[in-house]
């Protein structure tokens, strides 16, 4: 295991996953089930139902488990969970054609005098394993920047597993102190 910051290899055969992946990837998308969280709001938060089948589910896990996972440097009262990252940018491609047609094709930019267009997905993917107990507080996600005029604007979580109780994720009213749950995703494989 390497330190929490670095970026592992997968040492997996990715081609005959990948090439199952985008065989699978126009039946998938017909199956695709989409739930706004926040309906009649201008926000860009969904879940997309049935992403990744359960046995892409578990070929994720499977491999990734055989890496390991780190222990984040952020501090016990932020975040407790483990995580890995791994560069795979064949499967952040095939995971981008699968969901492309259901993200904004524009994103306002800096004031509105400017906007982003959608290009990809960023290939530095971020796995997290949670034990019980173990939590990540309230928090905003980053933005991860390749360049000045590529960045990331949209965070995109998936579930491959839903084997334990617990483990939503809460989305928080920023208006409100302490910040009432507006709504609480539970986990569910292949979202």
């Amino acid at each position: 295991m390497g330190d929490e910051g670095s970026i592992q290899n997968l040492e997996v055969d990715w081609n005959e996953f990948l090439i199952k992946f985008h065989a699978q990837n126009e039946q998938a998308k017909q199956n695709l089930r989409k739930v706004d969280l926040f309906p009649g709001k201008d926000l860009v938060c969904f879940v997309l139902h049935n992403v990744f089948a359960p046995e892409e589910c578990q070929f994720l896990i499977d491999s990734i488990e055989n890496i390991g996972f780190n222990k984040l440097l952020y501090g016990e009262n932020y975040r407790t969970n483990t995580r890995t990252q791994i560069k795979q940018t064949d499967l952040a491609n095939e995971f981008f054609l699968r969901v492309q047609d259901f993200l904004p094709k524009q994103w306002p930019g800096h004031k509105n005098t400017s906007h982003w267009e959608l290009m990809n997905l960023n290939d530095h993917l971020r796995i997290c394993r949670y034990e019980p107990g173990q939590f990540f507080a309230p928090h905003f996600d980053g933005i991860f920047k390749k360049s000045y005029m590529e960045q990331s604007q949209l965070t995109i979580m998936a579930y491959l597993n839903d084997s334990y109780t617990g483990g939503h994720t809460n989305f928080l009213d920023d208006n409100t102190k302490p910040h009432d749950i507006t709504y609480a995703l539970k986990p569910e494989t292949g979202i």
